[in-house]
């Protein structure tokens, strides 16, 4: 991994469920070192933050409550070292958690902050969470599924594709 593409860029990753880890999983397999943030287990529930295991392979994992001021803490100096800092909550979160844009670059100024949402990060319909099936159904997807199978109810492609 020496000569990989990206080595020696350190990613801080606060992304969930697929296209945040999908999208970090690909910083890693080009070298990048990729620092998953995963909140703490609760319970016997499994922690759905992190994605699928083949979205997360090639990474470094820590789990901070990032509800709790030390656990910020502890974010924020991950944040001084990283190159790049990528998360998928929807628009507001990290800001309210004491970790948005603007706290972010000025711990570390040169940082890459990437925010993924399935809306935007502005507009009318940033409130709106983005999963596969949401895309599918949004793009009319559901109803090609009904019209190719003919059934009277929309048809799911089975795979998330979107």
């Amino acid at each position: 991994m020496a000569d990989a593409i990206l080595n020696g860029i350190q990613v801080l990753d606060f992304t969930r469920v697929v296209a945040g880890p999908y999208c970090t999983r690909i910083l890693a397999d080009l070298g990048a070192h990729v620092t998953k943030v995963d909140e703490l287990p609760r319970g016997e529930a499994p922690v759905r933050s992190n994605g699928s295991a083949s979205n997360n392979a090639g990474k470094r994992s820590i789990a901070i409550d990032l509800k709790q001021e030390a656990g910020v803490e502890v974010a924020q100096k991950l944040a001084e070292s990283a190159d790049v800092l990528v998360e998928n909550f929807r628009p507001g979160v990290m800001a309210r958690l004491g970790l948005g844009y603007q706290r972010i670059v000025e711990i570390n100024p040169s940082i890459i902050f990437a925010s993924i949402s399935g809306f935007g990060q502005t507009g009318s319909l940033t409130h709106r969470r983005a999963f596969g099936a949401t895309a599918h159904a949004e793009a009319g997807l559901l109803w090609v599924q009904q019209q190719a199978s003919g059934s009277q109810v929309p048809v799911s492609p089975g795979v998330t594709f979107a």
